[in-house]
């Protein structure tokens, strides 16, 4: 891929990403990624021959590349699993305030929209999910049983995801906190 190709490419994701937060799949029109990326049709279609279809499977794995780095970066940097799952809420929290509470997780928003479709777009919703969850997983594996480390993961997972669709609803960072105080209390309540 040469040089122009991959500023062409990168300037259309970063328009993609926070349009399909605010408006959905089915909101965001090819033209609207062009127009507000400055890109023509041309050079979209050579980067992207799918179309909107595949600018958007695209962004979500750009999306899942980057909050699965983030949370590398989070689990990596802290021994301590309390902490970590602090400086996850904090993450989440800075990410709404950021965008005005008008962005979130572009995921959830995509994925809920084509729920109960057959789309590759939504599989790849779903992966990035899947990827998330199983990250946390491998945290957790240190502090808990076995058996306990999917059931948990996934619990303090749905409710990390759930706070923040309601803190962005809401615009308010309340529910994250308390996602993350039960959350941790979850957590050392199966610590080994």
């Amino acid at each position: 891929m040469t040089r122009i190709s991959k500023i062409v490419k990168s300037r259309v994701l970063q328009t993609a990403v926070p349009l399909l937060d605010e408006k959905g799949y089915f909101g965001v029109r090819l033209n609207e990624i062009l127009t507000l990326s400055k890109t023509s049709k041309a050079s979209a279609y050579r980067q992207f021959p799918g179309g909107k279809e595949e600018i958007i499977l695209f962004a979500i794995k750009d999306v899942q590349s980057k909050i699965s780095t983030a949370m590398k970066d989070i689990f990596e940097r802290e021994d301590d699993m309390v902490i970590a799952l602090r400086a996850s809420i904090e993450f989440l929290k800075q990410s709404l305030i950021d965008g005005s509470f008008a962005t979130g997780c572009p995921i959830a928003t995509v994925g809920l929209e084509l729920s109960g479709s057959d789309s590759l777009t939504l599989d790849a919703c779903m992966n990035a999910f899947q990827e998330w969850e199983d990250l946390l997983e491998c945290y957790l594996s240190d502090h808990v049983p076995p058996e306990e480390c999917k059931p948990l993961s996934s619990a303090i997972f749905c409710m990390f995801q759930g706070a923040l669709v309601l803190s962005r609803i809401t615009g308010d960072t309340v529910h994250l906190d308390n996602a993350g105080n039960y959350g941790i209390k979850l957590f050392l309540l199966n610590v080994r």
